[in-house]
């Protein structure tokens, strides 16, 4: 999926968490902004776990929801990442898709890292962000290519995570142990 263009209008992002098994999260980010039926890229090599799916506006570009699933014991720690970050909402290239409610299925699978009240979903490794585009509470990385190549949601609510840290604590130590120094 590559970038196309850079919008700076503010939209109004909607995130959800909802815990779907014991272990398992899944998380939706909706674009209040999108106007049309979406098209959808998937990264769907995760075994264990549904398809993540990025859905594109095709009428005008815009990312218009991201649904994935965290699995509690594949979340990994990260150090901070160094990268410089614009404000803004990523536009994509709609080439890739041959019709709306298109969906293109890609043989990659995705990485979850946690970071001081930050989720990244990573499609690369972590070496490869070059740019941030920030958008309300999410940032889209882009490697040198111009790929998108991972997200994050910053300034994670205390409620967010709760329920993180439920399924990472279910995954890693059953119902009664102790996560607070893994998060």
């Amino acid at each position: 999926m590559e970038k196309q263009g850079l919008i700076t209008s503010k939209f109004e992002i909607k995130i959800f968490f909802q815990k779907v098994a014991t272990d398992l999260l899944m998380v939706n980010i909706v674009n209040q902004a999108q106007s049309g039926i979406p098209s959808y890229w998937r990264l769907t090599k995760n075994v264990s776990i549904p398809p993540l799916e990025l859905g594109v506006d095709c009428q005008n570009g815009f990312i218009s929801n991201i649904t994935f699933f965290v699995d509690g014991f594949d979340v990994k720690n990260i150090e901070n990442i160094n990268i410089s970050i614009s404000d803004g909402a990523v536009l994509v290239n709609t080439t890739v898709f041959k019709k709306t409610n298109d969906y293109i299925d890609v043989k990659q699978s995705y990485d979850v890292f946690y970071n001081k009240r930050k989720l990244i979903c990573s499609f690369s490794e972590i070496k490869n962000f070059m740019k941030a585009f920030k958008m309300d509470r999410i940032e889209v990385f882009v490697n040198d290519k111009n790929q998108i190549v991972g997200f994050s949601i910053c300034d994670l609510s205390e409620n967010e995570e709760k329920l993180l840290r439920s399924i990472i604590q279910e995954k890693c130590y059953g119902s009664g142990g102790d996560i607070l120094h893994i998060l």
